[in-house]
């Protein structure tokens, strides 16, 4: 019973009348079903009242699914177009960044060329392993942007982590040693 007039238009039409005429009968088995006929009557009306609340519940939702299911797609439209814009934004930042970096080693290797002291040549050592790492950094940059891009495959393969704390440490062991605090790296040979 999609539509409730259309189904009592017909129902009710179809089975009133012989209640009532059951009803007005002399004999007293006819007047039971008659009353059989009432309880019937009740019982379809009551059902197919559930069954429309059931039916326009499920055109309900169904609709609700439809235009979720549309914002759904929408989104994941905005979401690809974001990860597309954040991997070019990404390439061009690395690409750009690279620039100065590269100058800052032309720089580096022209102090290399002057006589410096001892504590001088340390601090031009430690910009070499900053730059160097910087330099990675910039390459990881661009490395996510293609991954991201769908340009390269990842290929996953075991390294040392020795190397990576060591360069922590070095980048991080004044800045400990200004705040009085002393920091050690504990040798591993640890391939993750």
């Amino acid at each position: 019973s999609p539509s409730l007039p259309a189904f009592f238009a017909i129902f009710l039409p179809a089975t009133l009348p012989y209640a009532f005429a059951s009803l007005g009968s002399g004999a007293p088995l006819v007047q039971t079903g008659s009353l059989l006929m009432f309880v019937f009557i009740a019982a379809v009306s009551m059902l197919s009242v559930e069954t429309n609340r059931t039916f326009r519940e499920n055109v309900s939702l169904r609709i609700a699914t439809e235009h979720m299911a549309a914002e759904l797609r929408r989104q994941k439209e905005i979401a690809e177009q974001a990860s597309l814009s954040k991997s070019t934004f990404l390439a061009a930042a690395s690409h750009d960044l690279r620039q100065p970096v590269h100058a800052l080693g032309l720089f580096v290797g022209a102090l290399r060329a002057v006589s410096i002291p001892l504590e001088g040549q340390r601090l031009i050592e430690q910009i070499e392993a900053s730059l160097t790492a910087m330099d990675g950094l910039f390459s990881a940059l661009l490395d996510i942007s293609r991954l991201d891009a769908g340009i390269v495959e990842v290929q996953r393969r075991p390294f040392e982590i020795a190397p990576f704390l060591a360069r922590i440490c070095r980048d991080n062991r004044q800045e400990a040693e200004a705040k009085g605090l002393s920091l050690t790296l504990a040798r591993s040979g640890f391939v993750v």
